[in-house]
């Protein structure tokens, strides 16, 4: 076996006429020739198709189970081929779910990055969302609450065996319904309108700088008791230092420092401010709690970070009136609602009519005259009166959509739309929350990658260092890939546009990116035209990391016409003469300028025109 070259003997795949050749191991070669002569023969069912079938070879017989047979190309012998992987025109576009941000996996660092560095703000009041420790939760007080009264408390349940531990415990104040009581009296006594729970007093106190040190070990005891949350109570300054008891009514919650109801709290007749603490992060404003960021929650193929209801697919399927009402000058009695017209759902219109005068809808009126409180009734039912409506009709369905006859009648009438509960990010809500300079990652993939480029610059360079340095290798990947990207000429594409919907030349670009990005060494890349649809100006570019991947210990084999790659070449392959039966000849084997002075080629002819 050579180490310096792939050898190959009396190669007979499809119009390869027996032929003997070398290729140089760690090198640029492209085959080139005419449309049909047999270079894809060579390149991808010679080349690429031993290498891998060899590689496969070295799995256990357990592992080979689960992969498809590979068979022998005909040669009568190939040596010095490594493992191979070929990256054609339709590279990476398999999957309805794959992306540009996930072939390349720039979507793989963009989530780390997120996760590590990204804030949770609550989608619902736009509030930061983060954990708070005994210390920091005093410092706040110190700030907002200096010099009041205060009481830290912590939620409990309120059977009897609970408060009976928290007596053995020392605690004796409790409060309930706005009421300051004492435990024994509460545990001794049952009261039907008392809720399930309340808050347990584990110490008054004045906020001050001398009193730092006690209030941070009430607030250390409280967050252990209470599930890692508890909550201080300060007086508002309208009670502050009073003696006697004003009336709650008499102070709005305007005067109280313009807070809201859900910030006050009446005890005894006194209003004080709410302040809610909590290790984990829990939203202070609605009391949502939301999960520690991690990558795998921003990963719209895993189930955690999956949206329930459209199981990470950006969109579910729904009955529209656009679908199931193809003429709206029809009226419900004259079946403007198609699929209802079938016999065998023909007494869903019949119900759908009976309950047509006792709601007011008109059924003889066109559907297009009708209100949207009269559609709203046709699409959701009435549950009441055991009618579900068009979604009713079309959850029915889907249950039932085993059935071949229902999943080809599914499959006519029903439409696929966004999510209504992601709105077709295809994560669910806490994934949502996290935000990277104010973005979410939805909103970041949407980006155009030039853009995207132009974003991520000052959110790189204002992380603090020993966060950068402990993010060098995700950062250092993900500028890479998004450069190469860039320098490719694909920067108006974005993260999440789907790679079914790219051209071939665009899809191979990608997922060259993907391969320049892996770090694999003495492996062998068949490329298939990377220059295909690019535009003159960004084809150096393709050849620089064509080269790249050369350059890092690989051998990299290319389909290609371009004039500038082969120029750009260290061997030139030429196969030929014509097509077909005509082909499958090496015609030429040499360098680029070799090439060029062979005037018996079609390619060898072409060159020398362009003056190599």
């Amino acid at each position: 076996m050579s180490a310096t070259h792939i050898e190959l003997e009396g190669v007979r795949v499809h119009n390869l006429k027996n032929i003997s050749l070398k290729i140089r191991r760690n090198a640029l070669t492209v085959i080139c020739g005419v449309s049909g002569s047999g270079k894809s023969s060579l390149a991808f069912d010679t080349l690429f198709a031993e290498g891998q079938r060899r590689y496969v070879e070295t799995f256990s017989p357990y592992a080979r189970q689960f992969l498809d047979r590979i068979e022998r190309p005909a040669a009568d012998r190939i040596d010095g081929i490594p493992p191979a992987i070929a990256i054609r025109q339709n590279a990476g576009r398999s999957g309805s779910r794959s992306t540009v941000g996930s072939r390349t996996e720039i979507l793989d660092y963009l989530r780390i990055l997120f996760a590590r560095t990204g804030n949770v703000v609550c989608p619902d009041c736009e509030q930061p969302v983060q954990t708070m420790t005994a210390d920091s939760s005093v410092r706040e007080l110190l700030h907002v609450a200096a010099d009041r009264r205060a009481m830290i408390c912590f939620r409990s349940n309120a059977d009897a065996d609970n408060i009976h531990g928290l007596l053995k415990s020392g605690f004796t104040r409790g409060i309930v319904s706005g009421k300051t009581v004492s435990l024994e009296e509460f545990v001794s006594r049952s009261a039907p309108d008392w809720p399930d729970e309340l808050l347990i007093v584990v110490d008054r106190i004045r906020i001050s700088d001398d009193a730092a040190a006690r209030l941070t070990e009430s607030i250390e005891q409280a967050l252990e008791l209470g599930n890692d949350r508890c909550m201080v109570l300060s007086e508002c300054p309208e009670h502050a230092g009073r003696d006697d008891c004003l009336p709650v009514a008499s102070v709005s919650a305007t005067s109280a420092d313009g807070l809201s109801e859900k910030e006050l709290l009446s005890v005894d007749d006194r209003l004080w401010r709410i302040h809610p603490f909590s290790k984990s992060l829990v939203c202070r404003q609605c009391d949502r709690e939301f999960s520690e960021p991690a990558a795998e929650m921003l990963n719209f193929r895993s189930v955690i970070g999956a949206c329930p209801t459209c199981e990470g697919s950006g969109h579910v399927s729904a009955m529209t009136f656009e679908k199931v009402v193809p003429d709206d000058s029809r009226s419900l009695s004259a079946g403007a609602i198609e699929p209802w017209n079938v016999p065998a759902y023909r007494h869903e219109l019949e119900e759908l009519l009976a309950l047509a005068d006792d709601f007011g809808l008109p059924a003889d009126r066109p559907f297009r005259e009708l209100t949207a409180e009269h559609r709203r009734l046709i699409r959701d039912g009435v549950p009441e009166r055991n009618f579900g409506g068009l979604q009713g009709f079309h959850r029915r369905l889907v249950r039932h959509r085993y059935k071949p006859g229902v999943s080809v009648f599914l499959n006519r009438w029903r439409s696929w739309i966004s999510c209504p509960d992601c709105g077709g990010s295809r994560l669910n809500r806490d994934a949502a929350a996290i935000r990277l300079a104010g973005r979410t990652i939805t909103q970041v993939a949407a980006l155009e990658l030039s853009d995207l480029a132009d974003h991520l610059k000052p959110v790189i360079s204002a992380l603090p260092e020993d966060i950068a340095g402990g993010l060098a290798a995700v950062i250092g990947q993900l500028t890479n890939r998004l450069r190469f990207l860039l320098d490719c000429g694909l920067g108006y594409l974005s993260l999440d546009r789907a790679m079914r919907t790219l051209s071939g030349g665009e899809a191979q670009r990608v997922a060259l990116t993907s391969a320049l990005g892996s770090g694999l060494i003495n492996t062998l890349y068949v490329l298939d035209e990377p220059t295909s649809g690019l535009h003159l100006t960004d084809t150096q570019n393709v050849i620089d990391a064509a080269r790249r991947l050369q350059m890092s210990g690989n051998t990299v084999v290319v389909v290609e016409h371009d004039p500038d790659f082969i120029r750009s070449a260290d061997e030139v392959i030429e196969i030929g003469p014509s097509a077909g039966l005509n082909g499958g000849q090496i015609v030429f084997q040499g360098t680029p300028e070799e090439l060029a002075a062979v005037e018996s080629t079609a390619t060898g002819s072409q060159l020398r025109q362009r003056r190599l």
